[in-house]
């Protein structure tokens, strides 16, 4: 995964027509854009604003900020904040509630878009609590969804990479003693269906270190697999997207045959209608 942050200076240089409620849409398009056309490395681009989700997420928003928030999105209307939130310089200059020094604080906890998401949602409505205007901030941060899709490609991952971790370190020592009985009942226990994902996130390291290059369509297949998972389709149409990556294999490096076996794997486990976990659906 990748991350496009500062999200919120993209457009910082055409300030004066900045428009926040596009800004996102920008970013989020921009970021749409590098993740489909860097598919061999990432699976997904996701815009973030690193300043509003540290602010968010460490508590730092007082109920003072809050209070003056709240003054400002009174004394300004959304018409005269635009003028004032066009550079920093204006926005702690302006005649307005607050002194300069706190509303500069604002400035280091927020940013200028992070300052106006918050002044419309005071202006519609929203209470003017330090818990509410935290909520706001982490929520125009990008900061959840992020973290939703980390959630996805590793969180639910978390059991099946310990366990796999800890049986390849038995298969190492039971080899270096000799024990084969001890050996062949590790690999029977990585090579079940269970530990796919393990598979899978292997799958996602080669990728990610661009020693297999599969072609774009198949990448982009790849990296679906490993962040949310390969869609519901019937058992004809995962054997004809099984045959391309087998017509593929026949002329990869032998890394990129394992990649092809893994995903040959997981259109038949999608095919019986199991996820990445091997459970039903």
């Amino acid at each position: 995964m990748a991350v496009l942050t500062k999200a919120d200076l993209l457009t910082a240089a055409d300030r004066l027509t900045f428009d926040r409620r596009t800004a996102w849409k920008q970013a989020a398009e921009l970021a749409s854009k590098l993740s489909t056309d860097h598919a061999g490395l990432f699976a997904c681009v996701l815009p973030a604003i690193g300043l509003l989700a540290e602010t968010a997420r460490t508590g730092a928003l007082r109920e003072y900020h809050a209070r003056l928030l709240a003054s400002l999105a009174q004394d300004w209307s959304a018409e005269r904040a635009g003028p004032a939130l066009a550079d920093e310089r204006m926005f702690c200059s302006l005649p307005g509630p607050g002194e300069a020094e706190q509303r500069k604080e604002l400035v280091d906890l927020l940013g200028l878009f992070g300052i106006e998401a918050l002044l419309d949602e005071l202006r519609a409505g929203a209470p003017a609590t330090a818990a509410e205007m935290t909520r706001v901030a982490l929520q125009a941060s990008g900061f959840d969804e992020m973290r939703r899709r980390l959630r996805v490609q590793l969180g639910s991952r978390s059991d099946v990479l310990k366990s796999g971790a800890q049986l390849n370190a038995l298969l190492e020592k039971a080899q270096a003693a000799n024990e084969r009985r001890i050996y062949n009942s590790a690999q029977q226990l990585l090579d079940k269906p269970e530990m796919f994902p393990l598979k899978v996130f292997g799958l996602g390291k080669l990728l990610a270190s661009g020693r297999v290059k599969p072609p774009s369509g198949l990448a982009e297949q790849a990296w679906i697999l490993l962040s949310t998972g390969l869609p519901g389709v019937s058992g004809q149409e995962a054997a004809s997207r099984a045959s391309e990556w087998r017509e593929w294999a026949m002329t990869a490096n032998i890394e990129g045959q394992n990649v092809a076996r893994v995903m040959v794997r997981a259109w038949h486990l999608r095919a019986l209608g199991q996820d990445l976990s091997g459970e039903s659906d």
